[in-house]
């Protein structure tokens, strides 16, 4: 299996590191964390099998907590 880094990923989706690291946080991209030392995850390694199945969400889709849910905005007064 030949995994990619997020940096490796971004370049063939077209987007950047920091957009795929938030579709692995938040779950829409499979991903192994490597740790270091300090037990915080240092780098996130992708399958590319996982990468050419993926389907990235439109730009300036909503990632997230807000993914598929209707934002009210307050009213002012």
């Amino acid at each position: 299996m030949n995994l990619l880094t997020t940096a490796e990923v971004a370049r063939r989706l077209g987007r950047t590191s920091q957009t795929v690291r938030t579709w692995i946080k938040t779950g829409l991209l499979p991903a192994q964390g490597v740790t270091g030392e300090s037990s915080a995850v240092v780098v996130y390694l992708v399958s590319e099998a996982d990468v050419e199945a993926f389907t990235p969400p439109a730009r300036g889709c909503p990632v997230g907590s807000r993914m598929g849910k209707t934002i009210k905005r307050r009213e002012t007064t």
